[in-house]
Formats: C-alpha cells, structure tokens, sequence
C-alpha cells in the first residue's frame, strides 16, 4: 500500500487542528499548524469544557440534568486528555512515523542486502556479536570456495592445454569471469569502512522528513535498484540452469578434452584437480562442490554489481531532489538558511561520489577489459569453426551466456 494513501486522511484530520506530529520545514506552514492547534484548544477548554462544568454545577442535585449534561461533558474532557496526550507524547509519535517511512526503507534495500549477506559482504557490521560472527564465516566459505574449488583450478586447468587455443578460450571463458568475481569480492571487503559511510547515508535520507516530490522521486530510483537486482539474479540463475541442464541432457557448453576430463564424466568448467576424480564417489562430490562454488561465485558477480546501482541511483535521486528544493527556494521565507542546507547536501552528495568512484573505479576497469576480451574470444571462435555444426551450438550457447552478462 502505498505510504500517501494509507495515511494522508489521518495526517489531513490531525493538521486541521495542529495535531499532527511532523513537523515541517515550512515555517509559514509551521505557524499556521500552531495557530490551529491554539485556536482548537481555546475551543475546546474556554467555548466547551469550562462552560459545560459551569452548567453542571448549576445543575447539581437534578439527576436528569445532570446526566444529560456529562453526556457532552465527559466527551469534551475525553477529547481534552487525548489532545494533551498527542501534544506531549510528540516525540514518541515523530519516531511511529520514522516507522513508516522506514518501510520504504527496507522495500528500497532489502534485495540488495539479502544477497551480500548471503555471502558475507554486506559493509555495515552488525552489533549481535554471532551474527557478525556468521558473516564472516560465510565470506570465509564464499572465498575458499571461489578461490580453491575454481579459480586455482580453472587456472591449473589452463596450464596444461596451453598451446590449444580453442581450449584455451574454453578455459578463459570461465577463468577470466573467476578472477573478475575474485576482484569485486576483494574491493568490496577492502572498502568496507569507507562504504559502511554509505549505508548510513541512505537510510538518514529515507527516514528524515522530505516532501512527497522527493519520496516519489526516490521510489522511482529504487524501483529500478529492484529491478537490476532480480534482473540479475535471474540471469546468473538462468545461466546456472542452462550450464548444469545441459549436462542432465548430454550436452556441454564446452569442449572436452582428455587433459583435463575423465572419460564420460565431464564437470561444469574446465577445471584440473591433483586427485583422482574419475571414480565414485569423487567426481559426484567435486561436481557436487563446484556447483555450490559456482552458485556462490555467481551470487558474489551480481550481488556488487547490484550495490554498486544501488549507491549511483540513489545519488541520482538525491541530486534530483536538490534540484527540486532548489526550484522551490524563493517560495520560502528562511532563504538563507536552506540555501545553506542545499549547500551542504550538494557537498555531502559529492564526496559520496569521489568515495563511490575511488572504490569501484578499478573494478570498472577490470570490466572493461574482461568484456573486451571476452568478446575477442567469442569473435575468434565464430570465424575459425563457423563451418563445424556442433562446436557452434558451444559458441551460440556460450555467446548467449556472455551477452548476458554484458547486458547484466
């Protein structure tokens, strides 16, 4: 439900009479809430309640009257305790619609957080010691996993058929996408101080006050956020199936090669391990840790990249948001006061910036040349074996997969 709809009846009945607990940055708006609160108490205790008691008073000793006066009475000292209550209580009211806004909150993150912490990456520590405590064991298990079960062999792999180079890009078609995860991973945990900054900063701009303008503009920005984020996760799911269900049908996305591959057992990426993988139960457990390995190396690609568009949307929504309060300036009266509120926002949201690009402009270069290499390949391959049937169902099915990617 959205916020606007399920609250702006209740907020329109308690500005009427000044009872509403946010206040607002108008202060023209602000004054008039008062005025309106001090007109309905001087209503209510001086037009209503004092008379009403007088009128009781006179009435003392008449049963019938008097019933029939606290019958209005007793309502109007009712009304009067609940008025003090959400005056005084003003505060604690203030934090219940925090509350609220801290739903868009968590719409707005939730996707994004669920995946890094599934593989311990999330940079804001926790404060219950055996939560941290998992978090890092599963960054732990996502980094032996990522490095010892495939990048190192993948790598050990390419080794031995050097010199082939149909196998060779069959290896780095795997490899390079490896050591790119193995990057994000390393920049993610690497930064996490300077990230963490981030995350704070995004939940303060959710749960401070703001007009509806900005929270429009900032739940368009998230809908995208979403949208990238299971765009994502679908497509690295998707190449999942496509990898081991191909399997299950007879078919590899790659080329076999007794180097590397037992006879009639062939693992999900060319990989070479120091023991023997060819019998029961070995290769049903090593097929068994690489689909795990892969599972998490491909949750860790898409899972930066995922927060990498959280922090740039949300500055784009932010700068817009200035942009909006900037064209309402001259409407206010305390010009120079949110001018130099504006000011200092645009300073915060540009030192975000330099701490976005100082972290991940790396990790874009890295992309850059993966993807032009990787393409390279994927170009090589189509004008060498065009005329060989069965190798270009590999290259349609890999290119698909790689175009993925790219797309992600």
């Amino acid at each position: 439900i959205d916020l606007e709809w399920a609250i702006s009846i209740n907020r329109c009945m308690l500005k009427i009479v000044g009872l509403w607990p946010q206040e607002s940055k108008d202060q023209h708006e602000e004054l008039l809430l008062k005025l309106q609160f001090l007109l309905n108490i001087i209503m209510l205790i001086f037009v209503l309640a004092i008379p009403a008691l007088v009128s009781l008073i006179r009435v003392w000793g008449d049963m019938i009257l008097m019933i029939d006066n606290l019958q209005y009475t007793l309502p109007l000292l009712i009304t009067m305790l609940k008025v003090f209550i959400m005056w005084y209580k003003q505060e604690v009211n203030i934090i219940l619609i925090y509350l609220i806004y801290y739903t868009d909150l968590e719409w707005a993150i939730s996707l994004n957080r669920c995946m890094l912490k599934i593989i311990g990456l999330w940079p804001k520590e926790s404060k219950i010691q055996c939560e941290e405590l998992l978090s890092k064991i599963r960054f732990l298990f996502n980094v032996i996993m990522l490095i010892f079960v495939l990048t190192i062999p993948a790598l050990m792999s390419l080794i031995k058929v050097w010199g082939d180079m149909i196998l060779m890009i069959d290896n780095l078609q795997y490899t390079l996408p490896l050591l790119i995860t193995m990057l994000k991973v390393f920049i993610m945990w690497y930064n996490k101080g300077a990230l963490s900054p981030l995350i704070d900063m995004i939940v303060k701009d959710w749960i401070k006050v703001k007009m509806e303008e900005e929270r429009i503009v900032m739940l368009k920005q998230a809908r995208i956020t979403r949208s990238l984020a299971i765009c994502g996760a679908l497509m690295i799911l998707s190449t999942l199936l496509i990898t081991f269900g191909s399997f299950l049908f007879g078919k590899t996305l790659r080329h076999v090669t007794n180097f590397t591959d037992p006879v009639g057992k062939h693992l999900p990426i060319q990989t070479y391990y120091p023991h023997d993988i060819s019998n029961s139960p070995n290769f049903e457990l090593t097929y068994l840790i690489q689909v795990i390995g892969l599972t998490t190396s491909g949750l860790s690609y898409t899972a930066v990249d995922n927060f990498l568009g959280l922090l740039i949307l949300h500055i784009c929504g932010q700068m817009e948001n200035l942009y909006l309060r900037l064209l309402n300036l001259g409407k206010n009266s305390n010009f120079k006061e949110l001018l130099k509120h504006n000011v200092k926002d645009h300073i915060r949201l540009i030192r975000s910036i330099e701490t976005i690009d100082n972290t991940f402009n790396l990790m874009l270069l890295g992309l850059l040349f993966f993807f032009g290499i990787l393409f390279c390949f994927d170009g090589f391959l189509i004008i060498s074996v065009s005329k060989n049937n069965s190798i270009a169902y590999i290259i349609l099915l890999r290119s698909t997969v790689d175009i993925r990617l790219l797309y992600y």
